[in-house]
């Protein structure tokens, strides 16, 4: 669930900044998890949850694959 809230979180912070770039989109389905599509220059950014092990995974064509895991330490609430 939290993962899924972290998604929710990226695509409410990407998407208003999509219409600001040329050629920049955004898609989002349950497959391909969140793409944004940065043109040929850049690349795409994915944003997917593993939902077994309640994580954000990002794919950045900079810097590659990165996970994210929720800390519920009392008064963090980070995702690190």
């Amino acid at each position: 669930m939290l993962a899924a809230e972290g998604m929710s979180m990226i695509e409410r912070a990407i998407k208003p900044l999509v219409p600001m770039n040329d050629g920049y989109s955004l898609t989002h389905n349950e497959v391909t998890g969140i793409v944004l599509d940065c043109g040929k220059k850049v690349g795409k950014y994915t944003f997917k949850i593993d939902h077994r092990e309640e994580k954000l995974v990002m794919q950045s064509p900079i810097s590659g694959t990165l996970e994210y895991f929720y800390d519920p330490t009392p008064g963090q609430g980070i995702w690190l």
